[in-house]
């Protein structure tokens, strides 16, 4: 009803606040009325997904480089703890905003996002139970924790296989070496970027893996539930609003990752019976994640902080 009441700007055009209703931008830019997150802040970033030996070395090496660190730091704070309303994606980035920032909880609120619909596939038989992981960055995507719990599961005996999505060729070569060495290399396959990620991808695998160091929503996850690929996720991962252990997919703690996922996928793999149902079960998440459920959580929110 009031799309010709929108306008859009790019983030460098200066415009009267006082003109508008409301302003929405999204991530870190600048000072709106409604700033929408979806990623985690860099607080919990620097916090949470840094080494102690990375920052030993930028100590050291790359004094320049930590103080870019700190200003970004400075903005985020400043514009998060000045925007009257800040919409994340889910409890995790909530959380990690209530943490890091001096917010009221009412002036936050989450705003899942909508998944489209995905046709039915084609799904491969294994012989050998496959799991799938999507890999784009693999350490903070959890490339390494998967690799040390496929050598735990290897060391009982346990067989599977694991096919993970890494697009990165020349990062690549250092990754099945170390896969080699551990004796692994009949176990994981790697794939390059999927073009038809349906047919090439969640077609060939019995279970997704989500073990993101952080992952604000983590997409992947409802498109292979609706396909219903049952899900191991961790509770850093925003979906995991949405995912009853046990019933729908897999949460794990993340607390103790490595311990945590190996569990989960080894329940997983001495458990298939009861795969069928969550497979079922999993399907249902297309209706949690509709255009129309999207519309309605949008209208809410705008009654909500009274500007409908």
């Amino acid at each position: 009803d009031f799309i010709k009441n929108i306008y859009f700007f790019d983030e460098n055009y200066s415009f009267n606040n006082d003109k508008y209703l409301f302003s929405l931008s999204e991530n870190f830019f600048y000072h709106q009325t409604f700033l929408y997150i979806h990623e985690n802040s860099r607080h919990f970033q620097n916090k949470y997904t840094r080494t102690k030996f990375t920052n030993f070395i930028q100590n050291i090496f790359a004094h320049k480089r930590k103080k870019e660190i700190e200003k970004r730091l400075n903005i985020e704070k400043m514009i998060a703890e000045n925007t009257p309303f800040l919409l994340v994606p889910s409890t995790f980035v909530k959380d990690d905003l209530l943490e890091f920032f001096n917010i009221k909880e009412g002036n936050i609120c989450i705003l899942p996002p909508c998944i489209n619909k995905v046709d039915e596939i084609q799904k491969e038989k294994n012989e050998i139970f496959t799991f799938g992981l999507s890999a784009r960055g693999f350490g903070n995507k959890g490339g390494w924790q998967v690799i040390i719990s496929a050598l735990w599961l290897k060391l009982l005996n346990k067989k599977f296989k694991i096919l993970i999505i890494y697009p990165f060729t020349k990062h690549l070569k250092p990754v099945q070496l170390i896969v080699n060495i551990l004796g692994l290399s009949q176990n994981i396959e790697f794939l390059d970027y999927c073009k038809d990620i349906k047919n090439e991808f969640y077609s060939k695998i019995d279970c997704l893996i989500v073990a993101s160091k952080r992952e604000a929503f983590g997409l992947v996850a409802p498109e292979a539930m609706q396909l219903g690929i049952p899900t191991i996720v961790s509770t850093r991962c925003g979906i995991k609003d949405f995912i009853k252990n046990n019933e729908n997919g897999f949460v794990y703690d993340y607390k103790k990752p490595l311990y945590n996922l190996f569990k989960k996928m080894l329940y997983v793999l001495d458990n298939k019976d009861k795969l069928e149902k969550i497979s079922e079960n999993s399907k249902k998440i297309y209706e949690e994640l509709t255009y129309d459920k999207l519309k309605n959580n949008i209208k809410n929110i705008l009654e909500k902080t009274n500007f409908l």
